[in-house]
């Protein structure tokens, strides 16, 4: 907490590290951090935590794909960054299909099914039932649903119908009575399904909901295709908000995952009556209430991709946040590594800080008694402090004897965990930072200029009115920047972590590519770029379908670049038009940075774009009207390929009649086409005799550039 203390108290932390082709050089103290020894720390009213990430680290990081995609990355990249090894293989999913326990607001865990006292839905048109290959439409109801009825010792499935303030017993065909061994499923004429829950909260889903007798009670099942299946994954896994290389990374690793464990589960019990749940304990499924456009496109344009691995579908963990470090698993392709990209998003899930208690602890683990300290014994070895907590030893007193419990750094992480508590923790990588007799302070900047990286915060020690020491240190690959203040000479307390910021040794250049169009002349690119090397302009290439096409220096004035990135300047504009192919349909726009001539890095992409190409007019006959014996036809029409006014012909019954060129104003185009101007409108009339008469109008291409001519429209008039 920061107070009216006096500034001299206030020591302020300043420092410059150099990028160099070697990695970072720092102007303040040159070591590579604390050893990750065994840490003891006696009892607290309670500890302060920092910590790093959100999930057990595995697989992908979702905010270190978003981080990938905000700076360039496609979803390829990423999850072969996260997924190494894998192979992303197009699987035909057509008749891929996948069936899902549903458990929505039950809280057991899956060796336990959730189960349900009945499966209850909504009537909806072509409401049918299915049982052991026979089928039956049901009539219209309030509702129909499945109960199980436990005094009998098989075929313990009832179907049901509830009209008129009462419930009835339907018989399915071939059945003798009643009673039936189940599977029942509902089906509907629309494909949708809406399932009542026990608590009265009702969802909809996709195909058929098939209730099982699980012994003691009803599992529900989904039964689905997968890829609408993954519709109702991605958003409730990550925000439909997000970039969208992002979404499509998610799209694959949640097939990926889906797929894995499908297979496992089949190939573990052959007859078992589902493949995977819908909570997080497999990964999130929220019926058709979660679907959004945005998450359904990202599907789409990954439709039927999947992460192989020696011809198997790859077990894609995924999770919020790994905090800078990947968490090595069972698999090949799950393994330890630096991750440059969890951190570039923001958010509050990559670093945090928590509050512990020992009456936390005491209450996970009632056999220790009254906590008299912890012990951090082992971690990882992977990032900040050593890495993630492994190991942890618990001392206290219960009953005037010694006690111990050797537990793990997930353990404690549980035993005050947010979001259920406000303050808890978020993941097992955590590090405890002092109590109330250490210094305070904080790292406030780590940041990026023309001449290196720098650091900037403040500490004070509240037991002396001293300035404080404060050492900087940079880890052996140059990538976290970690400050402690060192606690006054002669007073309680102990170093105190200020705080550590992720960073890259960056050479190559970096920017965006804001937008991509059509414009007149080919595609036009927009977008930013910056050399860290050099605060002068880059020259980036634009590339269509592969090729090289256009160059251009980013020069132009983006203020907000320089804001972003202070000690640049604000020319890191670019802007140009790329000659496109002369065949219609979508082509790939990709922009790369050059890096600056004798200096350290390499070219980098800014980023790439499909674009929806055309070189035919487009345009729209808007009316026809016959006056005075004259039939006029008005409307607009614009060649893609330039901004000049084309010609359009009339045709009545028929026949040529007139032609003029389409260069009337017409405010409306121009701001629905950005680039091409308002001089696109056309009026054309020719004679005609008494009656009814069809009028046809015709957008002639541009001469000298590809795509033929094409119909507006035709409309029929009278006098």
């Amino acid at each position: 907490m920061r107070t009216n203390t006096p500034l001299r108290r206030r020591a302020a932390v300043t420092a410059v590290a150099l990028v160099t082709a070697a990695g970072l050089l720092p102007a303040a103290v040159l070591t590579a951090g604390p050893a990750a020894a065994e840490t003891v720390h006696p009892r607290a009213a309670a500890w302060t935590v920092a910590g790093h990430g959100w999930g057990h680290g595995r697989g992908m990081s979702q905010h270190g794909a978003l981080g990938a995609a905000q700076n360039g990355k496609g979803y390829g990249e990423i999850v072969s960054f996260y997924y190494p090894g894998t192979t992303l293989t197009p699987v035909d999913t057509s008749q891929d299909w996948i069936r899902v326990l549903l458990t929505a607001d039950w809280k057991k865990e899956l060796s336990s099914p959730p189960l349900s006292p009945s499966l209850q839905v909504d009537y909806a048109a072509g409401l049918t039932a299915h049982a052991g290959g026979r089928s039956m439409p049901l009539g219209a109801a309030d509702l129909w649903q499945v109960v199980r009825v436990g005094s009998r010792s098989s075929d313990r499935l009832v179907l049901q119908s509830f009209a008129n303030g009462q419930w009835t017993s339907h018989r399915m065909p071939g059945d003798t009575d009643i009673y039936n061994a189940g599977p029942i499923a509902f089906t509907s004429t629309s494909g949708v399904l809406r399932r009542i829950y026990p608590t009265g909260q009702t969802r909809d889903y996709r195909n058929e909901l098939r209730a099982v007798d699980a012994g003691s009670g009803l599992a529900v099942v989904n039964h689905l295709l997968m890829e609408p299946y993954l519709k109702a994954v991605v958003p409730a896994e990550m925000p439909a908000s997000w970039h969208l290389e992002a979404l499509r990374a998610q799209s694959v690793a949640a097939r990926s995952y889906s797929s894995r464990v499908r297979a496992d589960a089949r190939k573990a019990n052959p007859s078992g009556a589902w493949d995977i749940c819908d909570s997080t304990q497999c990964q999130v499924y929220g019926g058709v209430g979660s679907e959004d456009p945005r998450t359904n496109g990202a599907v789409d344009a990954t439709a039927g991709r999947t992460l192989m691995y020696g011809g198997y579908p790859v077990f894609a963990e995924f999770s919020s946040s790994n905090g800078g470090w990947t968490v090595a698993g069972k698999h090949p392709y799950q393994v330890a590594k630096h991750d440059p990209y969890d951190g570039l998003a923001g958010g509050s899930v990559h670093r945090w800080s928590a509050k512990l208690t020992p009456a936390d602890l005491e209450k996970r683990f009632p056999q220790l008694g009254t906590l008299t300290r912890l012990r951090v014994v082992t971690r990882d070895g992977n990032g900040d402090w050593g890495g993630r907590v492994l190991t942890v030893v618990l001392e206290g007193v219960k009953d005037g004897a010694a006690t111990s419990v050797t537990t793990t750094g997930r353990e404690v992480y549980l035993s005050r965990p947010w979001p259920s508590v406000g303050d808890g923790l978020r993941s097992n990588w955590w590090t405890i930072t002092g109590s109330t007799s250490d210094p305070v302070g904080s790292l406030d900047l780590v940041r990026s200029g023309p001449t290196g990286e720098r650091i900037a915060g403040w500490a004070l020690d509240r037991d002396a009115d001293v300035n404080l020491r404060v050492h900087v240190y940079v880890d052996g690959r140059g990538t976290i920047v970690c400050a402690y203040a060192l606690n006054a000479p002669g007073t309680p307390g102990s170093t105190k972590l200020l705080g550590c910021r992720d960073v890259v040794a960056k050479h190559r250049p970096f920017g965006a590519l804001d937008h991509v169009s059509q414009v007149p002349g080919g595609g036009g690119v927009r977008g930013w770029t910056i050399d860290p090397d050099t605060t002068g302009p880059v020259t980036v290439h634009a590339y269509v379908g592969g090729r090289a096409v256009r160059s251009a220096v980013a020069d132009r004035y983006r203020p907000d670049v320089g804001t972003a990135f202070p000690g640049y300047g604000d020319s890191h504009g670019y802007s140009a038009v790329a000659p496109l192919a002369s065949t219609e349909g979508p082509q790939s726009v990709c922009v790369y940075a050059l890096n600056v001539a004798g200096s350290a890095g390499s070219s980098s992409r800014l980023g790439c774009r499909t674009l929806d190409v055309r070189h035919r007019p487009l345009g729209r006959l808007d009316g026809v009207r016959i006056s005075g014996g004259r039939l006029t036809a008005e409307g607009w029409a614009l060649d893609p390929d330039t901004a000049a006014s084309i010609a359009v012909h009339l045709y009545v019954d028929g026949r040529p009649v007139s032609a003029t060129s389409a260069s009337l104003t017409r405010h409306d185009i121009a701001a629905a086409f950005p680039g091409y101007g308002p001089a696109h409108g056309y009026r054309v009339s020719a004679s005609v005799p008494p009656g009814a008469h069809r009028a046809c109008v015709y957008a002639l291409n541009a001469a000298g550039t590809p795509g033929s001519s094409v119909l507006l429209g035709c409309a029929t008039a009278s006098s």
